[in-house]
């Protein structure tokens, strides 16, 4: 007797089960680096690559610890599609304004703003010789409570 999956059972796993992304990466920020030093201590910090302040206008240090091996991190300023979707700004002008080493966490400074991101977090994580899977996240601050703004894939330090 042949089984069949019911057309419901197939559209959860296409449409719901995506929005439940394993984590890839911790993330942290403090407001004019309020706490940093004292979050910083109370962890390893061997394996973080520091992006000093660019300017004044950097208000928040960013931590980002990724939780797979073999990741590399890239910053970049932040543009609206066609769609008006946050997306990395890549090319000229903009493209890369922090990145960490290859398998390291990486602690920037950046802007956050209320409204549009400023910045676009990129994770890479190598998937054989040629594919390069990237994960997304921009540091947004919530205005009903302050909290930390965070996805499925980006979780907060606990």
């Amino acid at each position: 007797m042949k089984k069949t999956v019911p057309l419901a059972v197939i559209a959860v796993f296409l449409f719901i089960a995506p929005a439940f992304a394993a984590p890839v990466a911790k993330v942290a920020a403090f407001e004019g680096g309020e706490g940093l030093a004292e979050f910083l201590n109370s962890i390893d910090r061997s394996q973080i690559t520091n992006v000093e302040r660019a300017n004044d206008f950097d208000d928040t240090a960013v931590l980002v610890i990724p939780l797979l091996e073999g990741c590399s991190i890239e910053v970049y300023e932040a543009e609206l599609n066609e769609n008006f979707e946050v997306i990395p700004k890549r090319g000229n002008p903009g493209g890369v304004i922090a990145e960490g080493a290859p398998g390291h966490g990486l602690q920037f400074w950046c802007r956050v703003p209320e409204g549009v991101p400023a910045v676009v977090v990129v994770l890479y994580v190598k998937e054989g010789e040629r594919f390069r899977k990237e994960h997304f996240w921009s540091p947004a601050f919530s205005g009903i409570d302050g909290s930390l703004v965070t996805n499925d894939e980006f979780i907060p330090f606990e």
